[in-house]
């Protein structure tokens, strides 16, 4: 399936003699945090609160890319049936020593051959890894295995924000920048029903005091700041947090 190994999704590593090894180090990925959800239960239910996603008993979910597995164990913990891909061999198996259904994407094209299965599908941080050409066929081939009615939900550097610089350009194995006009161009190209872009949610509950005060600010920054900068780009629907939230309805 073209958005497994032949996207290269999702590249965690920096070069292609990189077995991933470098990548999780840089991201500081270690075993003994494999899995922990920690302040980001309260961020992930309202993005899948705010995208008309369903995760829990009964539900089948697909996670693309699942990293150091935080979302992956609250979906699991929630009762769904959960499975996720992974490029890097090393996370798999750390996921699946957490006893989570987890896929190299080189297993991917054969597991998953039943189609329009899956009620939810996420891709937390990785459509920004993916090179240009792959990524309309990705997103075809991620269609053909959810439910009519299912969503899509990514998460993705802001091409629109002058804020989202330090996130876009500080990891080598990003591509150029998506905007909100081209993600819903895509989308609607791979044949979605809808594209819906939006700034991320900012939940202030259940975390530290540092991380209100910065989730306060950003806040602030979209309520006070983001209009007139809107009006001199003189884009009304551009999205200027540092990330972006896409939500593809099939």
């Amino acid at each position: 399936m073209m958005w497994t190994q032949a996207s290269s999704t999702l590249p965690r590593m920096a070069s292609p003699r990189d077995d991933g090894g470098t990548y999780r180090s840089w991201k500081g990925w270690e075993e003994r945090d494999f899995g922990r959800v920690g302040e980001n239960a309260g961020y992930f239910m309202a993005e899948v609160r705010r995208s008309g996603a369903v995760v829990g008993p009964g539900t089948r979910v697909l996670e693309i890319g699942f990293g150091n597995g935080a979302f992956a164990v609250w979906a699991t913990e929630r009762g769904a049936e959960y499975v996720g891909t992974e490029l890097d061999q090393e996370l798999v198996l750390r996921a699946r020593r957490a006893g989570l259904n987890a896929l190299h994407v080189s297993e991917a094209s054969n597991a998953l051959k039943r189609e329009e299965s899956f009620d939810s599908v996420f891709a937390w941080d990785v459509l920004e890894h993916v090179p240009r050409p792959a990524l309309l066929p990705m997103l075809i081939e991620l269609k053909e295995v959810m439910r009519p009615g299912a969503v899509l939900v990514a998460r993705v550097p802001s091409g629109d924000s002058p804020f989202s610089g330090a996130i876009q350009t500080g990891d080598v194995t990003h591509q150029p920048a998506l905007g909100s006009a081209a993600v819903r161009y895509i989308g609607i190209s791979a044949g979605f029903a809808t594209v819906e872009v939006k700034a991320c949610a900012i939940s202030l509950r259940g975390c530290g005091a540092r991380a209100f005060v910065r989730r306060s600010f950003v806040l602030l920054c979209d309520l006070f700041l983001h209009p007139p900068v809107r009006l001199l780009m003189r884009n009304p629907s551009a999205i200027l947090t540092p990330n972006m939230i896409v939500v593809f309805r099939r």
